[in-house]
């Protein structure tokens, strides 16, 4: 067994932030942690209405062959002066070439909406995500991730071709064209500022058209929970992510530019055309709802 250490959200950690911060509480969180390959890895699970961190006394570290085994009973919120029934289980491996591989999973008596992994003792400098170009954050907190799950990305973007357009510009491509809010702006919950989450990097000079429209069709419909069968999704299924879709069979074969070309018709069950939306050579506001 290992013993984990006991940082806080605070430890380590500038306050007020130097840079961009997120999620910071008014008093110190708990967050127990485990050292592993030189790093420290902690976890919060995320209701709709509350974060909650491991309990210290209900958490356990086993060492296993190339990792650790995380597993925790029990979970505390309020600061830790408040507890609650709950599991979370973490495998951290070691790979080839320094990678570590984290797998979390957690469950409870409510919806839990996120889990997120706080990783400590990464070094300064300039950083990759998700297959995007290096940067430096310098002193800005980095939040990466996206809870597809939920319906949250279809809350972001009603609308596919707004999505694909995110994707395809990415944040820096919103900044430059100072577009404040990528998605809808009035989004249940909130507009998303652009660049407040995080960094999406511009798919659009990595990736060809037909790829992009792939990952977003499968957000959509694998992840984020949209029926191709209802009456809201039905004609953009049709339109952009059946087996037969027209808009990914000209991106595909190399008779459409999401960027440039003119989409292609597309009829509904009933013959009737289907308004698929453009993409645009340049980043736009999603259009009001």
């Amino acid at each position: 067994m290992r013993s984990p250490t006991v940082p806080t959200s605070s430890s380590g950690v500038f306050v007020p932030p130097r840079g961009r911060g997120f999620q910071k509480f008014s008093f110190d969180f708990p967050e127990p942690s485990v050292a592993f390959q030189g790093y420290e890895f902690g976890f919060r699970v995320f209701t709709h209405e509350n974060t909650y961190a491991m309990s210290s006394p209900g958490m356990t570290a086993r060492t296993v062959a190339g990792g650790v085994d995380v597993t925790c009973s029990e979970f505390v919120w309020a600061g830790g002066q408040q507890r609650t029934a709950g599991q979370l289980t973490a495998r951290l491996r070691a790979s080839a070439g320094g990678i570590v591989d984290c797998e979390v999973s957690a469950s409870m008596d409510r919806r839990i909406k996120a889990v997120a992994a706080i990783v400590r003792g990464i070094p300064r400098g300039r950083m990759s995500a998700g297959g995007a170009p290096f940067f430096d954050p310098r002193d800005d907190e980095i939040l990466l991730g996206y809870p597809f799950s939920g319906g949250e990305v279809l809350k972001t973007f009603p609308h596919i071709a707004d999505q694909v357009r995110w994707v395809y510009y990415g944040t820096e491509g919103y900044n430059a064209a100072n577009i404040p809010v990528y998605g809808s702006e009035s989004r249940d919950g909130g507009a998303h500022v652009t660049g407040e989450k995080g960094v999406m990097p511009a798919f659009g000079t990595q990736l060809s058209g037909a790829d992009i429209v792939a990952v977003v069709c499968h957000e959509r419909y694998t992840l984020g929970g949209a029926d191709p069968l209802s009456d809201e999704y039905a004609d953009e299924y049709t339109a952009w992510c059946a087996p037969d879709s027209p808009i990914f069979a000209a991106l595909e074969s190399g008779d459409l530019d999401l960027t440039t070309g003119e989409m292609p018709e597309v009829l509904n069950a009933n013959g009737d055309p289907i308004d698929v939306g453009v993409v645009g050579p340049e980043p736009a506001p999603a259009p009001a709802d």
